[in-house]
C-alpha cells in the first residue's frame, strides 16, 4: 500500500471494490471547478470592448463627413 497508483482502476492489494470508488470520489472532489462568474465576467468585458470599438468607429465616420460637409456649407 506504500505505492502511489496513478490509475483509479487499479487496485492495490488489500483493498476491495467499494474503496476503489471512494478513491474515485475523492479525485473527483479535488478536482477544480470552473469559475463561472469569472469567465462571464470575461465575456461581458469582451462584449463592452467590442461595442465600444463599433462606437468609436461611428463616431469617426461621422466627424468625417461633418468636417466634409462645413468647408462646403460655409464656402
Amino acid at each position: 500500500m506504500d505505492a502511489e497508483f496513478t490509475d483509479a482502476t487499479t487496485v492495490p492489494p488489500g483493498f476491495g471494490h467499494n474503496h476503489v470508488h471512494c478513491m474515485l470520489d475523492i479525485t473527483r472532489a479535488e478536482m477544480a471547478k470552473p469559475n463561472y462568474s469569472f469567465e462571464k465576467r470575461q465575456r461581458e468585458l469582451a462584449k463592452k470592448k467590442k461595442q465600444d470599438e463599433k462606437d468609436a468607429k461611428k463616431r469617426a465616420a461621422k466627424d468625417a463627413a461633418k468636417t466634409g460637409s462645413e468647408p462646403a456649407a460655409q464656402g
